[in-house]
């Protein structure tokens, strides 16, 4: 919102190549005004405006960033500055961003990672696509298991900066197998000669990492979790997929029902970046079954020729007799697509709607 307001005198200040007052507008705001003023700018000035960012500031916006912005940027920085991005993004974002741009690209910035990080990125992009694999990240808070409080809350301490989440610690043995998790409000009340153990919840709730992320946002909506634990395939605790993530996916979900709601083929670009030939070929399919489909109502009203003929006044009643049906089917389609996004209902529960919505019309 501020930066709706501060856009004109940002785009004077550009005009006029005032960089100093500009660098202490963009400043104070915070990284997500910061990243909706760089989409609404000429490709020209995404980066003579990102280079005025601290280092600091610069990763957090460029995280914020649609993919399109954030590959205007890597094609427009230094080479250092590309590695500095990469290597400092969350996993989880850099994951996202390696997996939308190019083959060629992927291959160039896993190239300019540490060997550390070149093996978790790589590992994280070998996971089926959609998968909860694709959204994890390796920055939890680990406690051992034979830990005391105290030892707990030193621990976080020293490594609470480089953690995406510090609110839920991931309790384990020797072996990375996970024990149970524990909440930072049950650390800092409890004593801190109290063994971890005690204060420990031994039945988390887990996903694994061939997961459809899908799934993985009603698991999270359903227990009321800001993170999920993620097991790999030995059962090995190896990272957590967090809220803001799911959330992402919960969006696409709706996205694309909302599109089938519409009858339209779901698609991915934003509005006005997709191309008219892709829209159209998105709609036209729909558009032909549904011209199918209606000419079943040709067919009945051949079969009322003689009354039409004979009362002409009833063809008047035909626009709205056919609007109610549309107006029907759109209220059927709404209710069942919002109850299959929910989980009430099923595919397998296919016949019981049909009966269901055919009475109900």
């Amino acid at each position: 919102m501020l930066g709706k307001l501060l856009f004109p005198t940002i785009q004077e200040l550009l005009r006029d190549r005032d960089f100093t007052p500009l660098k202490e507008l963009m400043d104070p705001l915070p990284s997500a005004d910061i990243a909706d003023i760089l989409e609404n700018l000429h490709d020209d000035h995404i980066a003579v405006v990102f280079r005025l960012l601290s280092r600091e500031k610069a990763i957090e916006v460029f995280e914020h960033l649609d993919l399109d912005e954030q590959e205007i940027l890597l094609r427009s920085l230094r080479r250092e500055d590309v590695q500095h991005l990469i290597e400092e993004m969350s996993v989880d974002d850099r994951t996202t961003l390696l997996e939308e741009v190019p083959d060629e690209v992927t291959r160039q910035l896993i190239q300019l990672l540490p060997p550390e990080e070149r093996a978790v990125a790589t590992k994280l992009l070998n996971f089926p696509e959609f998968s909860v694999g694709r959204l994890v990240t390796p920055d939890y808070v680990a406690l051992g298991i034979n830990n005391t409080v105290g030892q707990a809350l030193e621990k976080i301490r020293k490594t609470a900066m480089d953690k995406e989440t510090i609110y839920v610690c991931y309790v384990l043995d020797k072996g990375r197998s996970l024990k149970g998790v524990v909440t930072l409000r049950n650390l800092v009340i409890s004593p801190l000669d109290r063994p971890l153990e005690e204060i420990t919840n031994l039945n988390p709730v887990t996903v694994s990492v061939d997961m459809e992320a899908e799934e993985a946002v009603d698991v999270l909506r359903h227990y009321d979790l800001m993170a999920l634990p993620v097991l790999d395939r030995d059962g090995k605790m190896l990272g957590i997929v967090t809220f803001d993530d799911l959330m992402d996916v919960a969006e696409e979900e709706h996205r694309e029902d909302m599109d089938r709601l519409a009858a339209v083929v779901p698609g991915e670009e934003d509005f006005f970046d997709e191309k008219i030939r892709k829209t159209v070929l998105r709609r036209v399919p729909w558009l032909i079954g549904l011209l199918v489909m209606e000419a079943g109502a040709v067919i009945v009203l051949a079969g009322y020729d003689d009354l039409l003929n004979t009362v002409i006044a009833l063809t008047f009643f035909l626009p709205v007799l056919t609007a109610t049906g549309g107006n029907t089917g759109t209220q059927s389609a709404a209710m069942v697509i919002r109850a299959l996004a929910t989980g009430e209902v099923a595919i397998r529960d296919v016949w019981r709607i049909m009966r269901r919505e055919i009475a109900s019309g």
